[in-house]
């Protein structure tokens, strides 16, 4: 995934917001700001990554099929677009603009994540009531964990997944 930013950045050129210090370095620094860049994408969690990952990846789409440029987008497509993702549930395009914000912070990808009218569009919708996650039941966590030891591979790594997901 880091790799796939990576390639995003370059692809921005100079429409990115740090490229231009970027393309000023000589060889050796260009290839050292990379080294940077990944190691600290590396240190970052997963989850986020997939989340920069898959909203770049949705962008790109809606971009193209509104036939706009996706790397140097104007304020009201991308409010337009996080408008689009609101029937995917109240909290989608305040997700996606999380992720957008992201981008520009890490790839330099202008998002106008901080203008008035892209936040609005990117805020939960009205009437979400958020609600506290119901804890797993002990009887549930022993139940996977008896899972641990079953001889097929697959229901181990299922039961594995969700102990690890769960124990946070």
């Amino acid at each position: 995934m880091a790799l796939v930013l990576w390639d995003a950045f370059l692809e921005l050129g100079d429409k990115g917001l740090f490229y231009e210090a970027f393309a000023s370095l000589n060889d050796a620094n260009k290839e050292a700001f990379k080294d940077m860049l990944l190691a600290s994408f590396a240190e970052m969690p997963l989850s986020t990554l997939r989340g920069a990952c898959c909203a770049l990846k949705r962008w790109r789409a809606w971009s193209l099929q509104a036939e706009a440029s996706w790397s140097e987008p104007s304020t009201v497509l991308v409010a337009l677009w996080l408008r689009s993702l609101r029937p995917r549930g109240p909290t989608a395009a305040h997700g996606a603009l999380a992720n957008l914000h992201w981008l520009r912070t890490h790839i330099g990808l202008e998002t106008h994540s901080a203008h008035a009218l892209v936040k609005q569009q990117g805020s939960i919708a009205g009437g979400h009531v958020p609600v506290q996650a119901v804890l797993l039941r002990a009887r549930v966590w022993a139940h996977f964990e008896g899972l641990l030891t079953s001889g097929s591979p697959y229901v181990r790594a299922v039961a594995l997944a969700w102990l690890l997901c769960t124990a946070g």
